[in-house]
């Protein structure tokens, strides 16, 4: 299951997505970059292991696309929640969480953020 997200959301998740990219024009973003950049949300690597695996391509182990981005992000996003600290990462957190806007994490070194 994927995410969709709201326009704003997209333009931030797009703009880090496309700074981790750097000139690599490829579609996908490799784990070693991913995983660092998740790390400054702060989640430790065993909540992070588990949102990878939620994530993560089947057809391209070790990688994941923008949609998978935008997915891993929406995580991260319900995580950090108070109301869901502790919560194990699954997708089912996708389809408990609709129509709920949760503030994006705070990624330092990588603006924008929103206003």
């Amino acid at each position: 299951m994927s995410y969709s997200p709201t326009v704003a959301e997209q333009y931030v998740y797009d703009f880090w997505f496309d700074s981790l990219q750097g000139s690599d024009n490829s579609t996908l973003l490799g784990g070693a970059k991913a995983v660092k950049f998740f790390l400054i949300s702060q989640l430790g690597r065993d909540v992070l292991r588990e949102v990878w695996n939620v994530v993560e391509l089947s057809t391209c182990p070790g990688s994941i696309n923008r949609a998978g981005f935008y997915s891993a992000m929406r995580l991260i996003s319900v995580l950090l929640d108070p109301e869901f600290t502790g919560y194990y990462p699954h997708a089912d957190l996708f389809t408990q969480t609709i129509g709920r806007e949760f503030p994006l994490p705070v990624m330092t070194g990588f603006p924008p953020t929103l206003a």
